[in-house]
Formats: C-alpha cells, structure tokens, sequence
C-alpha cells in the first residue's frame, strides 16, 4: 500500500490559457515540465532549471511545469513568480531515507493531475539545464517513452551474466518477458548491459499509467524486507533501486518500437566532461569520441554537483558561445549566491 498524504494541492492542474499555440494541438497540450525538490539545495537547482526552460524551450517554453515539493523544509522563495505548479507532497520516512524513491511519487502524482489533458510527461532531474527545445520529448503517434541508457554499469548486467537476486523479483513483478529485454550501451563506461534506462530525464505518456505503476511497485520493494535483506546488498544496490523498476516497467509494458532512444546530447553528463568522476567500478571522464564539441548543440545537461564544487568550471566545460555564455554565467552566480546550497552533502 502506497501511503501518500496530499498537503495542499487543487484538485486538478492549472494549464495556462496563454500556454503557446505550437504547445497546445487540438486535443492535448504537447507536454508537461515536471521536476522536484527533495532537499533544501535542489530549490535553487530546480529555479534555474525553470529559467532554462522557459528561455531555452522554444516552441515548449511555454508549457505547464509542476515542481513537487518533497522536502517539508522547502521555503518556496527561489521559486515563487516563476509561473510554475507547486506541489507539496507529504511522504513517510520510510521512502524520504530511500535515495531518490521521491521521484516516483511526484512523478505519479504529477502523471494522475495531467493524464488525458497532456501528450507527454517531461520529467527533469532538478540538477539539469535545457539549452535547446526537447523535441525528442514530443512523443508523437507511436511513442510512448522517450529515454537514454544509464551512464554507468552499477548494477546492470551483461546479456549473458544469469539474473541476479537484485533483478530477478523485479523482472517477476513487473511480469517482464525476457526476451522483450534489448541491450544497450551505458553513456559515460561503454559496456553493454541488459536494458537498464535513466531516470534522471524522461519522457512517458501519462495515459499509460507507467508513472502511477512505478510509485506503486516501488512501495512493494521498500517494504518487502526480505528483498531488502537479500538483494540490497550495498549503498549502489538502494541507490539506484527506483531506476531499476521504472526501466523494467518501461520495457516490460511498452513495445520496443514504441521506446524512443536519446542521442548523447540530452542529459549529457557535464559533471563528467572535463572532471573525473569516480563510482564503484572505477574513475571516468566522458569518452573522447562522445565529449562535445559545443555547449550549445547540446539539448540538456546534468550538472550534478560540478558548479558547487568547481569554482573554475568555465575551464571544465565544453566550448560555449553567446548568448548562451552570458545566461550560464548569470545562472551560475545565482545559484553560489543561494544560501540553500550550503544544504548539499
């Protein structure tokens, strides 16, 4: 059972009647900008993720965003007159001591305001910019999901590895049929794994449920304690455990050629660009043969924590050019400036 306590929310979303022409066909609007803020230092991250959007998103700038608001200390002042939803979201401790499970449950509550009103449910980590309109996340006739590999193994496995205990209930509960599972190739180590997707920025139809599905299942596997004795072996292993069951929801309950793939330029891993970056299999940097060229032919990044912990960031980044330049610098000196960074682990 789900226990989600709804602290003030209108009973349905309030999509703006000036919400741009290009936004809004006549039978739904394209799509709906939906971020989160599970801790103090994200509000600011999510603001600027906001102004991104609504400077850079072109023919989408315009669109609906709902921010959930998770984390009870939130003050909403970075993102007050930004003309944006504020969702306030009341979880237990049980999923706010779980790494990033908060995710599912503001996606879901997002997904149950907008289905039938809205074709595509863009999900945005609050740690992202958009420097293009994601038109990728327009999922058109046919499309469903819009989404990339993850950028590390962690705990994917190779097509011919046997399906550990980590995977395997997840397989049996979402009702996968192995042989729907694809490979792919992980974005920053290179290695080829069974179909494991990131979450950090997606797109899904809201009319398939996949969001509302995801929050539920993944209650399931946060209070089944023998599958949290079993297979949640390391702080890898319940790291990543919500990203584990909405890729297998994804591939389980969709046609592959109803999946659309990411090119390298959404979400492209900023914080890995020009830095190390070290997880439990090793230190990477971007490949060479990936890095890019421009920061401006790229549609997204994630910056993680690399502003907060490289003052000298201009030299760790690709090329960039103007305007672009001077919006990123103006949006760096706002977010050093917010006292709520100080809040980052």
């Amino acid at each position: 059972m789900i226990v989600i306590t709804i602290a003030a929310i209108s009973s349905a979303p309030r999509l703006p009647a000036e919400t741009a022409k290009s936004c809004q066909p006549a039978e739904k609007q394209a799509m709906a900008f939906v971020t989160y803020v599970g801790a103090p230092y994200q509000e600011s991250a999510a603001a600027m993720l906001v102004d991104s959007i609504r400077t850079w998103g072109g023919e989408y700038r315009n669109c609906p965003i709902f921010v959930v608001l998770t984390d009870p200390k939130t003050q909403e002042i970075r993102l007050k007159d930004k003309n944006v939803e504020l969702i306030p979201l009341k979880l237990e401790g049980l999923i706010l001591n779980y790494p990033f499970a908060a995710k599912a449950y503001a996606a879901a509550k997002v997904e149950e305001l907008i289905a039938g009103k809205v074709r595509s449910l863009a999900w945005f980590d609050p740690e992202t910019l958009l420097f293009r309109p994601p038109r990728e996340m327009d999922l058109n006739d046919g499309i469903s999901a819009a989404v990339a590999p993850v950028q590390f193994v962690n705990t994917g496995q190779a097509e011919n590895e046997p399906v550990n205990a980590y995977w395997a209930p997840i397989y049996k509960r979402c009702d996968l049929d192995l042989k729907k599972l694809f490979v792919v190739e992980t974005g920053v180590d290179c290695k080829k794994i069974r179909a494991w997707l990131n979450c950090g920025m997606f797109a899904l139809r809201p009319d398939r449920g996949l969001c509302r599905e995801w929050a539920k299942v993944l209650d399931e596997f946060l209070r089944d304690q023998n599958y949290q004795r079993t297979a949640i072996t390391d702080a890898v292993h319940k790291t990543f455990l919500h990203q584990a069951v909405i890729s297998t929801l994804i591939v389980s309950r969709l046609d592959r050629r109803e999946i659309r793939m990411f090119p390298f330029g959404y979400n492209y891993p900023l914080y890995c660009h020009g830095l190390d970056f070290k997880v439990a299999t090793g230190t990477y940097q971007v490949p060479v043969h990936k890095k890019a060229k421009t920061l401006n032919d790229l549609t997204s990044v994630f910056h993680e924590s690399f502003w907060s912990r490289n003052p000298d960031w201009m030299s760790f980044i690709p090329p960039v050019e103007e305007p672009l330049k001077k919006w990123l610098t103006d949006a760096y000196n706002a977010y050093i400036k917010s006292p709520k960074l100080k809040s980052k682990p």
